[in-house]
C-alpha cells in the first residue's frame, strides 16, 4: 500500500508540476506574443515523456524507479529551460525592435 501512495503522489506532484508549467506559459506567451504552437509542442514533449515513464511505473520502489524520477525531474526542469529560452529570445527581439522603432522615429538632428 505504501507503495501506491507514493506513486500516487508522484504523479499528483507531476500533474501539479504540468500545471503550473502550463499556467506559466500561456500568461508569458500571451504577454509576450509567442507563438502558441512553439508553447504547446514544448508542453506537449514534456507531458508526453512524463505520462509514459508514469504509466511504466510499478509500486515499489527500485533504484530503476529513482533513477526514471530524476530523469524525468531533469526533463521537467530542461523544459522549463526551454520555454525560458524561448521566452528571452522574444524579450530581446522585442527590446531590439523597440530600440529600432525609436531610432527611426526620431527626429534626425541636421547640422
Amino acid at each position: 500500500m505504501g507503495g501506491a501512495s507514493n506513486s500516487s503522489s508522484c504523479v499528483q506532484a507531476t500533474l501539479k508540476t504540468l500545471y503550473f508549467m502550463l499556467f506559466c506559459c500561456c500568461t508569458w506567451s500571451t504577454a509576450m506574443n509567442i507563438k502558441p504552437k512553439k508553447v504547446l509542442g514544448v508542453l506537449e514533449e514534456a507531458f508526453r515523456e512524463v505520462l509514459a515513464d508514469v504509466q511504466n511505473e510499478t509500486y515499489s520502489i527500485t533504484e530503476e524507479e529513482e533513477d526514471r524520477r530524476r530523469r524525468r525531474r531533469r526533463r521537467m526542469l530542461q523544459a522549463n529551460r526551454d520555454m525560458l529560452t524561448l521566452m528571452g529570445k522574444r524579450k530581446r527581439r522585442l527590446k531590439a525592435d523597440l530600440i529600432k522603432a525609436k531610432n527611426n522615429h526620431s527626429p534626425s538632428k541636421t547640422v
